[in-house]
C-alpha cells in the first residue's frame, strides 16, 4: 500500500533516479531530485498535499457510509461522504495496483 501511494506521501517516488545518484552500494542513499522538491513545497506536481504515511490513512479514514433508518417505515437510505481531490486520488492509485 505505502509503494502505492508513494507520490501522495514523503517517501521517495523515483527510486531509479534515486539509486543513480548514489555513487556506490554502500554509499549513504541520496534523495531523489522530485522527492527534494516535495520535501521543499510540501505539495505534489499536482499541486495536492504531501503527508505522512500515517496522516494519509488519517485522511482516508474519514470516507463513511452512513445508513439513516426512518423509524415511521422500514426503509433505509445510505449516504456516503464526498471525497476530497486528495482522498480520489488515493483511491485512484490503490486500484491502479490491485
Amino acid at each position: 500500500m505505502r509503494d502505492a501511494l508513494r507520490e501522495l506521501i514523503f517517501d521517495d517516488d523515483d527510486l531509479e533516479a534515486a539509486q543513480a545518484t548514489r555513487k556506490s552500494v554502500v554509499a549513504k542513499a541520496q534523495r531523489s531530485k522530485s522527492a527534494k522538491q516535495k520535501d521543499a513545497t510540501r505539495r505534489t506536481p499536482e499541486d495536492l498535499p504531501v503527508q505522512s504515511f500515517q496522516d494519509l490513512l488519517k485522511v482516508m479514514a474519514t470516507l463513511s457510509r452512513n445508513t439513516i433508518r426512518f423509524e415511521s417505515s422500514a426503509s433505509e437510505l445510505h449516504q456516503l461522504t464526498e471525497s476530497t481531490p486528495l482522498q480520489r486520488c488515493a483511491l485512484e492509485l490503490l486500484s491502479t495496483q490491485a
